[in-house]
């Protein structure tokens, strides 16, 4: 290992989670422990959504939850929470003492994702080394390509303490910003859409993992649109928007959305709302 530069070398180093090892079975045959059906788990639900919705309420309601703030924001609402994590360090010790049981929590939420990618990629910039041991201020420093790379065994170590949360029954939720970025249907142009405020590989890496990601808005009424030709141009006016707050469950071309629940494309921007409807898939 390179020789640790600065005391902020030195404590990350220290705080790197590791799993523990679990006693290992002789396994006979996997055909004899073969089961059929269902096998649900604790949800892990990724929602993102427009400022102002209600993304931190929709958690604060969640059962018996407990909240991890990344950043401030949550001063006005009634809720559940740790203090605001910072860095590295505070991020793996909390999860770790959540992942250590006995707490009574039902459901885990990171207020923002925003600020724990931004936490993710400071480590990474204080651990990783090029080749020839050269470090980098920034991710974003790094040379073509390697930060996409040097930040997955951090975020592979998140996932694996949230995944341990999750195995005790504890139900997951990520609480993310959106921005409208350029999107594309092959044989098409390019198109806005709106998408978490994340790097492309941070929101595939958590799209991929979550069970569902959710976007929040506010409904748009789509028959109250006038359509505009006096230049020869389509235009778009007046388009009405209403106070009515939905989240969006699957995926069309103005935003993305998932979920492995079959969730009607459409719901409330409620807790309850939610889980009602996984319960029944």
């Amino acid at each position: 290992m390179p020789e640790l530069e600065t005391m902020e070398d030195a404590a990350a180093a220290e705080v790197v989670p590791e799993i523990p090892e679990q006693e290992q079975k002789p396994v006979t045959s996997f055909l004899d422990r073969v089961k059929s059906g269902k096998k649900r788990k604790a949800p892990i639900i990724f929602l993102y959504g427009v400022e102002g919705i209600g993304k931190s309420t929709f958690a604060a309601s969640a059962t018996d939850h407990v909240i991890i703030p990344t950043e401030d924001g949550l001063s006005e609402i009634d809720c559940t929470s740790v203090p605001i994590v910072k860095n590295w360090a505070d991020i793996v010790q909390v999860i770790t003492e959540l992942a250590a049981g006995g707490h009574g929590f039902k459901t885990v939420v990171i207020d923002s994702t925003s600020g724990l990618e931004r936490i993710v990629e400071k480590q990474t910039a204080l651990v990783w080394r090029d080749e020839k041991g050269r470090k980098y201020p920034t991710v974003n420093d790094m040379p073509f390509g390697k930060g996409v790379e040097a930040v997955l065994p951090q975020w592979e170590m998140l996932i694996s303490g949230l995944n341990a949360i999750r195995d005790q029954g504890v139900s997951i939720i990520l609480i993310g910003h959106a921005r409208v970025a350029k999107s594309k249907i092959p044989g098409h142009e390019a198109f806005d859409a709106w998408a978490p405020r994340l790097s492309k590989r941070t929101i595939e890496l958590l799209t991929e993992w979550t069970d569902a990601l959710l976007f929040a808005n506010y409904r748009e009424d789509l028959s109250s649109v006038d359509v505009d030709f006096s230049d020869g141009q389509r235009q778009v006016a007046n388009l009405k928007q209403d106070s009515e707050r939905i989240l969006y469950c699957s995926k069309r071309s103005g935003y993305g959305a998932k979920n492995r629940y079959n969730l009607p494309s459409e719901l409330p921007l409620d807790w309850n709302a939610v889980m009602a409807e996984i319960i029944k898939s």
